[in-house]
């Protein structure tokens, strides 16, 4: 299941950040994830994302494209978190980023289903 692909990635050999490893979860229903874009994700981990958001909800936002869907998605992580910006969620001590990657590839699952994704911005490949 694509959802436990994501936690492998996270917490495996390969050390892909909380952004990453949703990107090569979902990389079978998106085309334009590759190797490069992966790579370019890792900028958006550890509360790097605009307004500190945490990377691996970002990410899934970025695939999900359309407004009412990433409304969605963001409402549902943060009634299970409690915040949406990274820093706040490590000072609830909550939810540990790998269960934020968990959470956020399960709410991108049951959102997209296996339908084909897009990928939205901000690094986008032709």
């Amino acid at each position: 299941m694509v959802v436990k692909k994501a936690v492998r990635h996270f917490r495996g050999p390969e050390k892909y950040g909380c952004a990453q490893a949703i990107l090569k979860a979902f990389e079978e229903y998106c085309e334009a994830i590759n190797d490069e874009t992966i790579a370019a994700f890792k900028n958006f981990g550890g509360g790097r994302a605009e307004g500190g958001l945490c990377g691996a909800l970002f990410a899934a936002e970025q695939l999900v494209g359309d407004a009412e869907s990433i409304q969605l998605l963001r409402q549902r992580f943060l009634d299970a978190v409690g915040s949406v910006v990274c820093w706040e969620i490590r000072k609830l001590k909550r939810c540990s980023c790998e269960q934020c990657v968990e959470l956020a590839a399960e709410i991108l699952h049951d959102i997209a289903g296996d339908k084909k994704l897009k990928l939205t911005g901000p690094v986008q490949s032709d």
